[in-house]
């Protein structure tokens, strides 16, 4: 029996496992579902879309993942100052706390508060593992071809 080739276009199952390069896990489906993507939507970090593309139903892959086609590499102009003003409830922050800010377009963005100022907030809109290389243990669990 032939196994199905993942293609672009293809909704796969998946299961991983992702981690740091001192092994610390910061993601993993083994504990819960598996999950389901469309190849080449960016549903998932480049370096799995590239990974996932001829692999079979049933594979299973080591990545070794560098930032620029992970979470992207880490930018200095993510960092920024923003009025107190301009965010809600500023009064009960704090340095370390995720918070949820209008992008572009009203697009919301994730940061993290670095400090709190008299008149400002101090944030770093660069997700968690930007500038960081990963790991990731990849299985295909079902390639379900597109209509």
């Amino acid at each position: 029996m032939t196994r199905t080739v993942v293609k672009k276009g293809d909704t796969v199952l998946i299961d991983f496992t992702l981690r740091l390069e001192n092994g610390t896990v910061v993601g993993t489906t083994l504990d819960s579902d598996p999950v389901e993507i469309v190849v080449g939507q960016g549903d998932v970090i480049y370096g799995i879309e590239k990974a996932i593309l001829g692999m079979q139903e049933g594979g299973q892959q080591t990545l070794f993942i560098e930032s620029q086609d992970a979470f992207g590499p880490y930018q200095d102009n993510l960092i920024q100052e923003i009025d107190k003003s301009c965010i809600p409830h500023a009064s009960k922050l704090v340095a370390g706390q995720m918070i949820e800010l209008d992008g572009e377009n009203d697009d919301p963005i994730m940061a993290t508060v670095l400090e709190i100022n008299q008149e400002t907030v101090k944030i770093d809109a660069n997700h968690q593992l930007a500038g960081k290389n990963v790991i990731v243990d990849l299985r295909i669990i079902e390639v379900m071809k597109r209509a």
